[in-house]
């Protein structure tokens, strides 16, 4: 199962709702101590591996739509 930074159920209550193998999607932040302690908590929580997005968390520039408007 993979968690979303994004979730609106903490890291922890997914951890302790279900026996699974769990994966925490991580948006690596500007200010990394936030994105450290994302992954203490999911660390601590038994998370198994971070699913590193490096994309952006936000809708993109997109010709087509700009064009169309």
């Amino acid at each position: 199962m993979i968690l979303s930074y994004n979730s609106t159920c903490t890291i922890e209550e997914v951890a302790s709702s279900c026996n699974a193998i769990w994966f925490f999607q991580l948006y690596v932040f500007k200010r990394r101590h936030i994105s450290a302690k994302l992954v203490e908590r999911a660390e601590r929580s038994g998370y198994k591996a971070i699913v590193l997005t490096v994309d952006a968390p936000r809708c993109g520039r997109r010709e087509a739509d700009i064009k169309n408007k």
